[in-house]
């Protein structure tokens, strides 16, 4: 009982205060400068090497050089970035926007065309 006097001034309060979290999904926070987000490959300038791949920690890129085929799990990614910093050509980057729900577990799949070799 000896509780009761300091719980009900706080309970009370509570029920006339504006809530302490923010009601997600309805009000999505903005990322700040600087968030780990979604990564995005940019097919054009794609060359297949690989070291995406090699270098990500959690291997949830697989890159096939004669099948033309760059894949990317979202489920196993950790949004590190180590894979566009390890991106020769600049074609890999990562956003600031944190990637949505996704409710169907799948997989980014890109055929991208290598450039041809200078002769």
């Amino acid at each position: 009982m000896a509780k009761l006097p300091t719980f009900l001034p706080q309970a009370l309060g509570g029920l006339v205060r504006n809530p302490a979290t923010r009601r997600y999904p309805a009000q999505v926070r903005e990322p700040y400068h600087g968030a780990r987000g979604e990564i995005r490959n940019h097919e054009a300038t794609c060359i297949l090497c690989g070291l995406c791949a090699r270098r990500c920690p959690t291997e949830c890129i697989e890159v096939d050089k004669k099948g033309r085929l760059w894949a990317h799990d979202p489920f196993r990614c950790i949004l590190c970035g180590v894979c566009v910093e390890a991106c020769p050509t600049g074609s890999l980057t990562q956003t600031e926007a944190r990637p949505g729900t996704l409710t169907a577990r799948g997989r980014t799949e890109l055929h991208p065309n290598p450039p041809e070799k200078k002769k």
